[in-house]
């Protein structure tokens, strides 16, 4: 996906490892977060791990888009909270930026 990016003229690097301070740091720095999340604990009817597009913070409530309408049938501008995120957040993604 960052090959990708790249093509699009975006820079972008892996994320082995993410809180939810340094997400929250990142999109306050206008820097897209792709974070994987745990299907299972989301829905229990799906497992495997599913990336999400976090795209604004404003203090507790973390704003994101779902390409799968996974947040009760919504799939954009879902806002959950912090501790909603943390939950099933498997604390890694992909980082992407636009160079100026």
């Amino acid at each position: 996906m960052v090959i990708y990016a790249k093509k699009l003229g975006l820079k972008g690097l892996v994320a082995p490892f993410m809180t939810i301070e340094d997400i929250s740091y990142l999109v306050k720095k206008n820097i897209f977060v792709m974070l994987s999340i745990d299907l299972y604990k989301l829905t229990k009817d799906i497992q495997g791990s599913h990336l999400i597009l976090i795209h604004k913070v404003d203090g507790n409530k973390i704003y994101l888009n779902d390409s799968s309408n996974l947040f009760d049938g919504k799939g954009d501008n879902i806002i959950i909270t912090s501790e909603e995120l943390d939950k099933i957040s498997n604390k890694k993604g992909i980082l992407l930026w636009k160079e100026i």
